[in-house]
This record gives C-alpha cells, structure tokens and sequence, in this order.
C-alpha cells in the first residue's frame, strides 16, 4: 500500500497527463490525466476502460500490439479524441509497456494536450497565408522552407514547385545583376560574430516566372524586402530568414510621377529652372563638348495680363513654349525659368548651328506675329544667345545670352513705338497698346 502511495504522490507532481493501466483498465492516473479526459478527479476514472475514453476504442489495442513490436515503447503520433462533454481534444504522447511477466497487460503512458497549441498554429497558419504580404522562409543559399500565397503570386511559382530542394530562389526569382550584394548583405546578417542588427531591408527586383528568358520588363517588379533571422532550430542544417516582401511598383510610379512634376512647368508642359540647373550640372561635370545658351523673354506680359486677364497672358505663354518645342532641335532642353523667362540648352552645337538657330527662332517668332491682328494681342520675344566651347564657364554663357536677349528686347520695343504697336502713357509710366487700350492716348 506504501508504495501505491508513492506511486500515486509522483504521478501527482507530473503537468502532462499521467496514467498506468492494467489489463485495459485505469489504475492510476494523475489530475492532468483526468482534465484532459472531462473527471472531475483522479479517484473518477479508477477502473474505467482504457479504451472507452478515445473516440476510437481499436487505437489502445492496435498501441498495445506495436509496443510490443517495438520493444515495449511507442510514440504516439498526434490523434484527436472527443470527450465526454463533447469536446475534441488532440495529443500526442509515449506508451511504455511492461516486459515484466509478473506485471502482465500493464501500460504506463503520458499524453500531452496539444490542442491549444493546434489551435495557435492554425490560427497563424491563416494569418501567414492570407497576409497581403509576400512571406517566405529562405536560407542564403536561396532554399526555400515555406511561402504563402501571396509570394506565389508574386514570383508566379507554385507553393509545390518552390518548396522543392532543387528550386533555387535566388537563380530564379532575383535579377542577376543584384545578387551579389544581396548575398553578402545576408550572409553578414546571418553572422552572430559580425554583430548586425538581426533583421535588414533591401530593394530588389523580383522576375516573374513568366518573364525568364523574355526580357518583359512589366515582369520585372520592384520588392522592398525585410530580412529577419531566425532563431535557428536543432534541426536546422542552416540559418534561416523570414522574407517579407512588399511590392513597391505603384510607390515607384508615383514617385516618378512626382519627380517629373517637380522638374516640370504645369502650364506650358517644358522643363522648369530646377530640372534646368541639374542638367547644366550634369553637363559641366561630365565635360560634355560645346553648349550653347538660349535666353528668351515675353515682352509685354504684364500689360497683356492686366488688360485682357491671366487666361490670355497664360495662351502667350504656352504659344511661346510650342514655338520653342517645333523649332528648336529634339535633343535641345527647353525650359520656363521664371514668369515670362525662358531658356534653351542645345548640347553639341557649333557656334555657325546656334546662330541658325537663332534666326530661326526669330522668323518664326514674326510669323506667330501676324496673328496679332486677329485677336488683337501682341506677340513679341526677346530673343538672346551666347555659346561656348565647353560648358564649365556656363556662369559666363548665361551672363552674355541674358545681355544679348535685353539688348534684343530695348531693339524690338523701340521697333514697335516707331511703328505705333506699343504707345508710351506717360501718365501710367507703362507701355500701351493701342490695340489693349480703351481710350487713345
């Protein structure tokens, strides 16, 4: 009896569920034991029938005999039952069975209650798969463990086909021309002696399958990846990393639309002064031959615009920028620097190319001309050049194209008081036209 309480004290201080059986029947077992099974306690299930607490009553019996195939020991893999109360629980487990001929029929066993945790991994099981992220787990050499299905759709493989161990993620899913310093970058994060942060973001750009070997850009997408390492497993034969990926096509998009709107003017479609001076920079840096300069102005906005309104002032200003764009050269840059200010850059021209150009800007400036007496607005440009064997004194360029276009514009101001286009009202200080004007002067 001393040594049944004995037994029965140590059964007691086991968490898992404890049970001996004798002859098909429970003898002894612990509280875990019996709150797995639905008993109020222990003392409840002495003498029930090992059998009738499984849904199955064959699996103690088939147990029994692959124990005792086995010498004696069996591990039980996960199985389900439903309890009393009709609530499903799964295990898993160890049979031992005596080899004491003394002790015939007597089973000794735990069972871990791993429910909850089936629970928890399915639950994540979902989050992982229907996560609007690309999720992989990969190692450096490029094998690939697990992906849900965003990552499928992403890459355009199949979770089969990835999770094969001669499929190569890195061969088949990431441009060539990055994968060096990607591998380098995660084979330092893998290093616990280099002492990085155990996660790192890179960008990089994904092939879809349907891209290999046919050069579709629109297969070519942009993916900002974090890398986290993870803690590494017993049987893990290398370290591994969770790969979340996001796909950035409509962030890059947008930020190309934004960098283009911001080296753009809204309202005449031409360059603006920022994208100008980045590319005169550019051009002085790389030395790129001779340049030459273009500084044009539109005379007489102001009056335009405070006596027919800023809608026709705004049509002179995008009439001055179509005249740029049809007679300047295609490889010239044509910009809108200021309110009524206007530069072209024309790189690789002589100096013989840039006067011919000039005179073209002119003719075609006195032919828009002529519409004037149609709608009773003028249409004049100050028009100044300046050119230059290299384009490193581009200060200097400017510095004359600008004199040369206000010496153009006091020339052509001159020309129209003389020929009565613009009269001077000595009372406003400003020119007139006599065409704008609602009273003669």
């Amino acid at each position: 009896m001393a040594s049944k309480s004995m037994l029965e004290a140590l059964l007691q201080t086991f968490h898992v569920a404890r049970f001996i059986a004798k002859g098909g029947k429970i003898v002894l077992c612990n509280k875990p034991f019996a709150d797995l099974f639905g008993y109020a306690s222990p003392e409840a299930l002495s003498g029930v029938c090992a059998a009738d607490l499984f849904a199955d009553p064959s699996i103690m019996l088939a147990c029994q005999v692959q124990g005792q195939q086995h010498g004696g020991e069996l591990g039980l893999e996960e199985f389900s039952f439903i309890r009393a109360d009709g609530c499903t629980r799964t295990v898993r487990g160890h049979l031992y069975f005596s080899a004491d001929p003394n002790l015939p029929e007597q089973v000794e066993g735990f069972l871990l209650d791993i429910t909850l945790q089936q629970e928890q991994e399915l639950y994540y099981r979902q989050l992982f798969d229907l996560a609007s992220e690309a999720i992989a787990v990969i190692d450096v050499a490029g094998r690939v463990y697990d992906v849900n299905q965003r990552f499928c759709e992403l890459t355009g493989y199949s979770r089969g086909s990835m999770l094969n161990e001669d499929f190569n993620w890195w061969r088949c899913c990431v441009s060539p021309d990055e994968l060096v310093g990607i591998k380098k970058s995660l084979s330092q994060l893998c290093d616990t002696q280099v002492g990085r942060q155990p996660s790192v973001r890179l960008e990089l750009t994904v092939l879809h399958k349907d891209s290999q070997g046919k050069g579709e850009e629109e297969k070519r997408w942009p993916i900002l990846a974090s890398f986290t390492r993870l803690e590494r497993r017993l049987d893990w034969e290398s370290d591994r990393l969770l790969a979340v990926m996001t796909d950035i096509r409509a962030l890059k998009e947008m930020e190309s639309e934004l960098r283009t709107m911001s080296f753009m003017d809204s309202l005449t479609g031409l360059h603006n002064k920022r994208f100008l001076e980045q590319s005169i920079a550019i051009a002085c840096e790389q030395r790129s031959g001779m340049i030459g300069l273009i500084a044009v102005d539109v005379n007489y906005l102001k009056l335009v615009n405070d006596s027919k309104g800023h809608d026709v002032g705004d049509h002179l200003l995008q009439r001055t920028a179509r005249l740029l764009k049809t007679t300047c050269r295609s490889a010239d840059l044509c910009a809108r620097t200021g309110g009524d200010e206007f530069c072209v850059l024309l790189y690789n021209i002589t100096e013989n190319e840039l006067q011919h150009v000039l005179r073209r800007l002119k003719a075609a400036m006195m032919k828009e001309r002529q519409q004037d007496q149609a709608d009773g607005v003028p249409f004049s440009l100050a028009i100044g050049g300046a050119w230059s064997p290299t384009p490193c004194h581009f200060k200097e360029l400017f510095r004359r194209a600008d004199q040369l276009m206000y010496q153009d514009k006091v020339t052509q101001k001159q020309q129209d008081y003389q020929d009565g286009i613009i009269c001077f009202d000595p009372r406003a200080q400003l020119p007139v036209s006599p065409a704008l004007s609602s009273s003669p002067t």
